[in-house]
């Protein structure tokens, strides 16, 4: 009798384990996820754009600052729409250290609009952040250029 109470609940064993698994069909999960926005003067990759005087002499303007305040070395790029403006890139940044990257402008005569393209790479991850629209106005000879800050 004992034996037969033995196979019973052994069957019985059997069919929940693998009724139980036969009728999976799906997982319902919530989880709380934060986000800070922060400025651009205060995040991760932090900026500023700068802007001068449109009847100075200014080839070679400062274009944008940068600081890395990640706890990872970065690689920054500076990038624009315009074929006209050249930077000095890559530019790498330790933690905690603030860079200007400067853009050339080429021959051009007349007003320019640009927006500029920040891209950082750093170990396990990259931003791409689209940093500011620069005016830019050329009165002097042929290489020579100012940025304003359009503002964004």
């Amino acid at each position: 009798m004992k034996a037969v109470y033995g196979i019973i609940l052994l069957l019985l064993s059997i069919m929940l384990v693998f009724g139980s698994s036969g009728n999976f069909r799906g997982f319902d999960g919530e989880r709380k996820v934060m986000y800070q926005v922060t400025d651009s003067s205060n995040s991760y990759i932090a900026f500023s754009c700068s802007s001068a005087d449109g009847s100075s002499d200014c080839d070679g303007e400062a274009a944008v600052t940068v600081t890395n305040n990640l706890n990872e070395v970065a690689e920054i790029y500076i990038y624009s729409d315009s074929s006209l403006i050249e930077f000095t890139n890559p530019t790498t940044l330790y933690p905690g250290e603030t860079s200007t990257i400067y853009g050339t402008l080429s021959d051009h005569h007349g007003n320019l609009t640009a927006n500029l393209q920040i891209v950082a790479i750093w170990e396990g991850g990259s931003a791409v952040i689209n940093a500011c629209t620069l005016s830019i106005s050329s009165h002097q000879s042929s290489h020579d250029g100012c940025c304003e800050n359009g503002g964004k």
